[in-house]
């Protein structure tokens, strides 16, 4: 089974959290060795951090309150 990239995993991610109703609030940065983007929920905010490394893909995701 070949690794998942980041711009295969950004897409997957991008699709899954819009089903879950988390909103982009930024264009996604996607490259063959990584890829970013923001996202807004309600009252709480999700920063997405995908990286390719030797070892495979880390998925990277952070959650909080979102800025006032």
């Amino acid at each position: 089974m070949a690794a998942t990239t980041p711009p295969e995993a950004s897409t997957f991610y991008q699709a899954e959290l819009a089903s879950l109703g988390w909103q982009a609030t930024t264009d996604a940065v996607v490259t063959d060795a990584m890829a970013l983007q923001d996202f807004t929920r309600t009252d709480q905010q999700l920063s997405l951090t995908i990286a390719a490394s030797e070892e495979g893909t880390t998925v990277l995701t952070v959650v909080g309150p979102a800025e006032q």
